[in-house]
């Protein structure tokens, strides 16, 4: 059975920062993800023989330079991309000049890692005596995926934080990562981590998170829709920047932050909407159906 350290990255794990696990077998060790402190990625290098990706996101990243001649092991929607530029046009096509300086100023970053392997949906992977599953987990990106070593759960950015799910790329889905978080749920796992928070949950603790974690997923629908009772009808650009899902810009990230925000409203509204919480004016703005938000039995 495989030994699975968790390896807390900057600012406890908290976006930008990111943990890495170790995973030790009886004669291989692999590195989860490469966004931990650098002292961290250099103590691990000589012990790691490769590194696997949760997908390809800059803050799980940074650090792959340090690792350079480990197989480095991703998921197939991420393995097609080479480089920073081709990156950008998909997570953020109509700003990816302002995505790549973003990824420049706040991760250091200047290229993407060189992937030796890539892994499919509910695959294998196997290094040596490690045996990992793959679980797809596509609601926040296409690549995104969990992983089950053994009875350990790693969820990656179904991240159990109080902002809750991130889905602000044209590729992210409200209603696939509300399935995500329902899939697992119902993985029997004995204890579980996460990219951003710094403890490891064991079984109960991770039911009770995971509730915590729709709970979070209820009020930013329910705020966008606060949002339209107080702005009346309106659009994610007109929503944006009002403090609903960010209550800042963070500096060197307001353009991307903007973009994001706007998405996330998009994909939140449509959701509303799909559920008869929201419907949409021939103008194409969005308007509430009714003076009084609606409960999150209604919106999940």
């Amino acid at each position: 059975m495989a030994r699975v350290i968790l390896l807390v990255g900057d600012k406890r794990g908290r976006f930008p920062g990111s943990n890495c696990l170790l995973v030790k077998g009886a004669k291989k060790a692999l590195l989860v993800d490469a966004g931990c402190r650098e002292e961290q990625v250099l103590e691990a290098r000589d012990r790691v023989d490769a590194v696997l990706y949760t997908h390809i996101h800059p803050d799980h990243i940074p650090r792959h330079s340090l690792l350079r001649g480990k197989p480095m092991i991703a998921p197939l929607p991420d393995s097609i991309y080479h480089d920073l530029e081709g990156l950008a046009r998909r997570y953020a096509p109509e700003i990816w000049r302002d995505w790549i300086n973003y990824v420049h100023t706040v991760f250091s970053l200047r290229e993407l890692p060189t992937i030796d392997r890539a892994y499919g949906a509910w695959e294998e992977v196997r290094v040596g005596d490690i045996s990992i599953q793959t679980v797809p987990a596509p609601g926040h990106t296409l690549g995104h995926t969990l992983l089950l070593i053994d009875k350990h759960l790693h969820l990656s950015d179904i991240d159990l934080t109080s902002f809750g799910p991130w889905y602000g790329h044209p590729e992210s889905s409200v209603e696939q990562f509300i399935s995500d978080i329902m899939a697992a749920a119902s993985i029997e796992a004995g204890q579980a981590t996460t990219s951003h928070r710094e403890k490891i949950f064991a079984r109960k603790e991770l039911e009770d998170e995971i509730s915590r974690y729709m709970g979070a997923l209820c009020r930013q629908a329910q705020t966008i829709y606060a949002g339209l009772i107080k702005y009346g009808p309106s659009t994610p650009e007109g929503l944006a920047g009002k403090g609903l899902i960010y209550r800042r810009y963070l500096p060197s990230m307001e353009a991307v932050m903007n973009y994001f925000e706007k998405m996330m409203i998009w994909k939140l509204l449509d959701h509303l909407a799909t559920r008869g919480l929201v419907k949409r004016t021939a103008s194409g703005f969005y308007e509430a159906v009714s003076e009084e938000a609606p409960a999150c039995g209604s919106i999940i």
